[in-house]
């Protein structure tokens, strides 16, 4: 790969890490309650017995998720910029489960 490709992908990724993080704050410091998926319907405040807990959490796993990017991003840079595309892609095969299984978990706890 070569340095333009490197510098755009690393961009783009950097830029996706940068929203899911922002995204994170905001879902942190919301009054209601968050919607996780597009096609799922956004939980209404009498749906959901702890909102501050419910946005907490789920704002805590975008946040991470952000983080989790960008760490490897760097890791696939510093490493070897030919690994950056095989590094992101693994990790995100581990993260993206992984919320959707952390979130099944939160509607169990807090959805009514």
């Amino acid at each position: 790969m070569n340095l333009g490709g490197i510098i755009l992908i690393s961009s783009i990724l950097g830029f996706s890490a940068i929203v899911i993080f922002v995204l994170g704050i905001c879902v942190l410091f919301s009054k209601k309650p968050c919607g996780f998926y597009t096609f799922e319907k956004t939980p209404s405040e009498q749906e959901i017995t702890d909102v501050s807990a419910w946005n907490r959490k789920h704002g805590i796993m975008f946040i991470s998720c952000g983080i989790w990017i960008s760490i490897l991003i760097l890791c696939g840079l510093l490493i070897e910029s030919s690994l950056l595309l095989v590094f992101v892609s693994i990790g995100l095969l581990f993260a993206l489960p992984t919320m959707i299984v952390y979130h099944s978990i939160l509607v169990k706890k807090y959805h009514i």
